[in-house]
């Protein structure tokens, strides 16, 4: 044989050898709500996610399946990942849509690759949070009306910061009811101005957690009552300590962006009851045993 024809046959099973691939071949479904990256983002990242990971050499085959669906607290991933060794079904969460992309091109990099370290866990060797772990915080302005503490129906605005971590959630407020008057049949031009200040805390489960969250709380609230009279020669004014244990059944109904509403109504059962009158007069008001709240508000996820 010539040595052309030679050198010919040795390049052509050079070309015909199977080079090193450092992608496997893949498959993936994506189904994603509005707002999410695209099927071809999504399939670009996890390319070019196989193609620079050398460990991720082999003739596999991976097939996956990844839906997406929006709840309270943000976004849930289902993945599936099936390879000739066998199957994996995952769900994870996060706030935001796009970090799915990335979760989902480390698992397939991590199942092309030889045994090696959990795909669950990150480049610095971090685990990640299981779903609905993570850590929300946030803040709430509320308007609402009820039958009291102070006289009559009155009433309220207040302002709380939240700690969410589905289905948990934790609070602290503070309420102030502006000045309502009461006064007594006789003399009718008696009678006496009250105002609350007060903070509360509560601790809550989530219901429901999607599409909207339906949490039940339970807590507290201690305060002060103050009430000025009017009517009288001198201006005379006395404040008591105000208490009660609370049931709320709130409701937060997300928005596609960091706000959401929130709307929540309560019953509360004294412990402290304060009493008023005016000078030598029959008592004017005392704390109901049982109080009742509605309102309504917004609230601010912070990242």
């Amino acid at each position: 044989m010539q040595r052309p024809a030679v050198v010919a046959l040795w390049i052509g099973a050079l070309l015909a050898w199977p080079a090193p691939a450092h992608a496997a071949g893949f498959t993936l479904s994506w189904e994603a709500p509005a707002g999410c990256p695209s099927e071809a983002s999504v399939r670009d990242q996890v390319a070019r996610s196989l193609d620079s990971n050398a460990r991720a050499a082999g003739d596999s085959t991976l097939v996956a399946s990844a839906e997406v669906v929006q709840t309270a607290a943000g976004y849930e991933l289902e993945l599936r990942v099936t390879t000739p060794s066998g199957s994996a079904h995952k769900r994870m969460a996060s706030r935001r849509c796009e970090t799915f992309a990335e979760v989902i091109a480390l698992e397939l990099s991590l199942a092309a690759s030889p045994p090696g370290p959990s795909a669950a866990e990150t480049a610095h060797g971090e685990r990640e949070q299981p779903s609905g772990s993570e850590l929300v915080f946030g803040a709430r302005a509320l308007f609402g009306v009820g039958s009291g503490p102070t006289p009559g129906l009155a009433p309220a605005l207040g302002i709380a910061v939240t700690l969410r971590r589905a289905p948990l959630r934790f609070e602290l407020g503070a309420s102030y009811g502006p000045e309502i008057r009461a006064r007594y049949a006789m003399p009718d031009d008696v009678g006496a101005d009250f105002e609350l200040l007060a903070g509360s805390g509560r601790a809550c489960y989530a219901l429901v957690n999607a599409p909207a969250e339906l949490p039940l709380c339970l807590g507290g609230e201690f305060g002060v009552l103050r009430a000025s009279a009017f009517g009288v020669s001198d201006a005379v004014s006395a404040q008591r300590d105000w208490a009660a244990l609370q049931l709320i059944q709130g409701l937060r109904w997300p928005s596609s962006g960091p706000i959401s509403g929130w709307l929540e109504g309560s019953a509360a059962l004294a412990l402290l009851r304060p009493a008023f009158r005016v000078r030598n007069l029959e008592q004017l008001h005392r704390v109901a045993p049982l109080v009742f709240r509605a309102a309504i508000g917004i609230e601010l996820q912070i990242d």
